[in-house]
């Protein structure tokens, strides 16, 4: 499985913002961080 990374999550939501309309910016970029790296976790190698 392929994750996204913090630089393609920021580019997606340009573009979606850029079609759509909205608030540009990210308003919390720690709390984007760690959506972002929460598929990744594990314990003890299984996925949580």
């Amino acid at each position: 499985m392929r994750f996204l990374n913090l630089l393609e999550v920021i580019e997606l939501h340009r573009k979606i913002i850029a079609q759509s309309g909205g608030a540009k910016g990210i308003r919390d970029q720690g709390a984007l961080e760690s959506v972002i790296a929460q598929p990744r976790m594990t314990f003890s190698g299984q996925d949580l």
